[in-house]
């Protein structure tokens, strides 16, 4: 019986995290066209400890246009819990958290962990394919 629900507790999960694609060459021109290289400073909830907060720089990117398994469009609006993954031409991938994605002179660059403060530069020429996804993760902007 546990087993069960454990199974059932996991398709819910996986059902709910639905993942939208981009095409990369869109997804750059969206992050032109909404000047999303313009930075403010926010704050986020610590989901490992109630009592701090993280802060850091986020871009000005608002909704991204995106499209579903069935390639209908979809408007996504960015938030603290919304992931990118990026695949690259060698078939690795790197993920990034969307609101710190900037373009900066054919590069990516966004940060990948938001405790540690770990950043990820990915040439843009090396993108072949581009995901998001809310993670589901409990950060919220203060």
């Amino acid at each position: 019986m546990k087993t069960k629900l454990s199974l059932l507790a996991l398709v819910l999960l996986m059902a709910s995290c639905k993942t939208y694609t981009i095409e990369p060459e869109k997804f750059k021109k969206q992050l032109i066209e909404s000047n999303a290289n313009t930075l403010k400073d926010v704050k986020v909830n610590n989901p490992l400890t109630p009592f701090s907060k993280i802060e850091y720089k986020a871009n000005s990117l608002k909704y991204l246009n995106v499209y579903d398994k069935n390639g209908q469009l979809s408007f996504m609006e960015n938030s603290p819990s919304v992931e990118m993954r990026v695949t690259l031409k060698d078939g690795k991938r790197k993920i990034l958290y969307l609101d710190t994605v900037t373009l900066e002179n054919d590069t990516l660059k966004g940060e990948k962990s938001r405790i540690l403060g770990l950043k990820s530069k990915i040439p843009f020429n090396d993108i072949v394919k581009i995901e998001v996804q809310d993670g589901g993760k409990k950060y919220q902007y203060e």
